[in-house]
């Protein structure tokens, strides 16, 4: 698909009709204007759903069981997951207008990953490129 630019603070809109227990993963990266990873999102359509923050939670991987349910699709057979900043350098992840999830990156949060985060999460641009 190839990168696309978005500004700072701009929101993200991922549009799916993946179902839950499919296995298939959902899942953005970042990158600053350097080409540098400053963090990822990945939500894996297991059953139950799991979901991780890479260079964090874990290195790759989709590890934590989510803490609310997804919603349903939509209508039209879709779930619409919305990404948008949040804190200093965290996310806060909706679907279909449910919030699903805050991050905010920390010690507490990164458990053992902490070498990863403060390099990968703290990097100030990140949100420059998808």
């Amino acid at each position: 698909m190839g990168d696309i630019k978005i500004p700072n603070q701009a929101d993200v809109y991922m549009k799916t009709d993946l179902a839950i227990g499919d296995g298939k993963d959902l899942r953005i990266n970042y990158e600053n204007n350097a080409g540098d990873s400053t963090g990822g999102f990945k939500l894996t359509f297991s059953d139950p759903p799991k979901y991780g923050f890479l260079k964090c939670t874990h290195l790759t991987e989709a590890n934590l069981d989510l803490p609310v349910d997804l919603p349903a699709k939509d209508d039209d057979g879709f779930r619409i997951f919305k990404v948008e900043t949040h804190g200093t350098n965290g996310l806060k992840i909706s679907c279909n207008d449910e919030l699903l999830i805050t991050f905010e990156p920390s010690n507490a949060v990164c458990t053992g990953w902490s070498a990863f985060w403060r390099d990968t999460w703290g990097k100030k641009q990140r949100g420059d490129k998808l």
